[in-house]
């Protein structure tokens, strides 16, 4: 696709780039369209928010977070500011997806009174935590052979992202095995408090995002995002 012919396509006709589309072998097609539809579900309020809470953490030099958000708001839109973040940010744009999973869960459940402790988030510590989540389910649901806990900061706030596996099943999808149940926590160091919440996604989507929520199809995707560097989206050799 990179030899398509972007200048001789309308936005309004589009048949013949989604030909070429279907032209490009299925493996890669299918990446392309899990990382298509990530994008289109950070494209809106919510995941630019989530974009730049993430930066702040990443460029922490004097004047680097302001200059991007700069650069990021004089785009035109939200689909726009998704996908340069996507292209030419990749360091943050994975926690900014998890920021914007935890987000839009719902039925978070509150803990009070815990120790005023700064949350430990070293990778010893994280171990530990992987460690316990696993021997947790492994002892009451005989699931969970691995888990992963990415920990990330927003602001005052410490996130912990956890991936336990879930029991294995026979998937029609070759790349899936199994699901994974992220949850997502965060701790408040002020006032002692822990909020989590946790919601079933299935895995490979798991390893990069929350469950996709853009409607509509692929041809649909294509259409928005045909004037928002979809050109430079797109690996070489597609």
């Amino acid at each position: 696709m990179q030899d398509f012919d972007f200048k001789g396509i309308k936005e309004t006709r589009i048949e013949p780039l989604f030909e070429a589309w279907l032209a490009v072998p299925e493996a890669q097609r299918a990446k392309m369209e899990v990382d298509l539809r990530e994008i289109g579900d950070m494209s809106n309020e919510k995941g630019v928010k989530a974009i730049l809470d993430e930066a702040e953490f990443h460029l922490s030099e004097d004047g680097a977070h302001e200059t991007f958000v700069a650069m990021l708001m004089a785009l035109p839109g939200h689909h726009e500011r998704a996908m340069t973040t996507f292209l030419d940010s990749p360091a943050l744009w994975r926690g900014a997806t998890r920021l914007y999973h935890a987000d839009t869960l719902s039925h978070w459940r509150k803990r009070k009174n815990l120790p005023k402790k700064k949350a430990a988030v070293d990778p010893a510590d994280i171990k530990l935590l992987e460690a316990a989540i696993k021997g947790y389910y492994q002892h009451t649901e005989g699931r969970a052979k691995h888990c992963r806990v990415e920990p990330y900061r927003r602001g005052e706030l410490e996130y912990f992202f956890a991936f336990p596996e879930d029991h294995a099943q026979n998937s029609p999808e070759p790349s899936a095995g199994y699901l994974a149940l992220m949850a997502a926590c965060y701790f408040s160091f002020a006032t002692a408090t822990a909020i989590a919440a946790a919601r079933l996604i299935p895995l490979p989507c798991a390893q990069s995002s929350s469950r996709s929520s853009t409607a509509g199809s692929i041809v649909t995707l294509i259409t928005l995002f045909f004037p928002v560097r979809l050109i430079a989206f797109l690996p070489s050799g597609a």
